[in-house]
């Protein structure tokens, strides 16, 4: 008897603890779309291309696109100590090594290639790709800063970006014809992956679409 006791209430504790996780996990979701409903209304809308007009990409067709990740940081940490922490985390120094291979070569190119695909959906009158060499203009994009998120239930947090960009003409880089900074994009839907590079990857494809946002307000 005193044994079909304990297993009562050890089966109503557990009733009550996932009933309050479901409530958290709803309250997690409530407050998600509440941030993302305030960084449209008030975060995006506010940026915009700063040193003077875009209108010359009125007639451009296709604009090349660069990637910049020279000095990015992780969260505010260093990338070296990102990888450094990374690595340490993998069972044997082989995954250690694949890992770092993987980050610093597909995971990149997977990241910058969901961005063209997310901003070319988005654009209207426009395309942009890495290899629009003989292109009239250039967008250099520079990656200042990724902040991983995490997963962990009902405390999880999307991956966020940082990142400036420069329009220039083709082979004149010191020549900023116009500038935009965007900050703190971030796909929601980031929150429930529980793989990190795939967390980042959804931040990239956010930060693609804002980009194009800016470029048809501009060229409206």
């Amino acid at each position: 008897m005193n044994n079909f006791l304990q297993i009562c209430q050890i089966k109503k504790i557990m009733y009550i603890c996932i009933i309050l996780f479901i409530k958290k996990l709803n309250y997690m979701k409530k407050s998600i779309f509440f941030a993302t409903f305030i960084m449209l209304a008030f975060g995006a809308s506010a940026q915009k291309f700063q040193k003077g007009s875009i209108d010359f990409l009125k007639s451009q067709s296709e604009v090349c696109i660069v990637f910049d990740f020279t000095g990015v940081t992780m969260d505010g940490d260093t990338e070296a100590t990102y990888i450094k922490e990374r690595m340490a985390d993998e069972k044997t120094p082989e995954d250690a090594a694949n890992w770092k291979s993987e980050w610093e070569g597909t995971h990149r190119t997977q990241f910058t290639g969901t961005f063209i695909s997310y901003c070319n959906d988005e654009l209207n009158n426009l395309t942009v790709g890495k290899g629009y060499t003989s292109a009239a203009y250039t967008i250099i994009v520079k990656i200042v800063d990724i902040d991983p998120g995490n997963f962990a239930g009902p405390f999880s947090n999307p991956s966020k970006l940082r990142a400036s960009f420069q329009v220039v003409k083709t082979g004149e880089t010191n020549n900023v014809l116009a500038s935009l900074y965007l900050k703190n994009i971030y796909n929601p839907a980031s929150a429930y992956q529980p793989v990190e590079y795939l967390r980042i990857d959804m931040g990239f494809g956010e930060l693609g679409k804002e980009l194009a946002k800016q470029l048809n307000k501009a060229l409206k």
